[in-house]
C-alpha cells in the first residue's frame, strides 16, 4: 500500500466544530474539507492530504495557531515524508513551521481544572496555553470566582495580568 494513503490522526484542539480543507499533495485540485464534529477528539486524514499543509497557508495557520495538531508519532511520519518529498525543511535558524502549542484542554477541562484547583496545569495554561485557552480560562474563572480559593485567583489574575473577582464597591 502506498504510504500517501496511510491514516494521521488530526486532533482537533478547541471546542466545538472544526472545518479544515486539505489537497492531495500531487493533484492541488483535487481538495477535500475534513470537519472534525464537537463531540469528536480526531478525524484520521491520508497521510498524502495532510502534506498539503506545507503549502496551504490557512491550514499551515491554523495548526500554528494551535487548532488542531498531530500526535508525536504521526508528526514524525508526516515530517519524514514532507522531508522526502521536498516539501520540509527543518529550520535550524529560527521558530519551527511545526512547532505550536502542545497543550490540549477542552473548555470542559478547563472548567475541571479549576474546580479541583489543579494549579500546576493552570499555571501551564497561563505560561503555555493558546490565546484562546487564556481566555477560556479568564472566563470561567470570572464566571466562577466565589468558588476558587485565594491561591487558584492570585495566580490567574497575576498570571493572566486581569481581574477576576467583582469589585464590592
Amino acid at each position: 500500500m502506498n504510504q500517501d494513503y496511510q491514516m494521521i490522526k488530526v486532533y482537533k484542539k478547541i471546542a466545538g466544530n472544526l472545518v479544515l480543507e486539505f489537497a492531495d499533495y500531487q493533484n492541488i485540485s483535487r481538495s477535500q474539507v475534513f470537519t472534525i464534529d464537537a463531540g469528536a477528539d480526531y478525524k484520521p486524514v491520508p497521510l498524502g492530504f495532510i502534506l498539503s499543509m506545507f503549502y496551504m497557508p490557512v491550514t499551515m495557520n491554523a495548526y500554528k495557531n494551535g487548532l488542531w495538531g498531530l500526535d508525536e508519532k504521526d508528526k514524525e511520519k508526516v515530517v519524514a515524508r514532507a522531508i522526502e518529498l521536498g516539501l520540509y525543511v527543518e529550520d535550524t535558524y529560527g521558530a519551527d513551521d511545526l512547532k505550536q502549542p502542545e497543550l490540549l484542554y477542552s473548555e470542559n477541562q478547563i472548567k475541571s481544572l479549576l474546580q479541583r484547583k489543579r494549579v500546576n496545569e493552570i499555571q501551564e495554561i497561563i505560561e503555555k496555553g493558546t490565546r484562546e485557552q487564556k481566555q477560556t480560562l479568564a472566563i470561567i474563572a470570572q464566571e466562577n470566582y466565589l468558588d476558587l480559593d485565594t491561591k487558584t485567583i492570585q495566580l490567574i489574575e497575576e498570571g493572566l495580568k486581569i481581574s477576576i473577582a467583582e469589585s464590592d464597591e
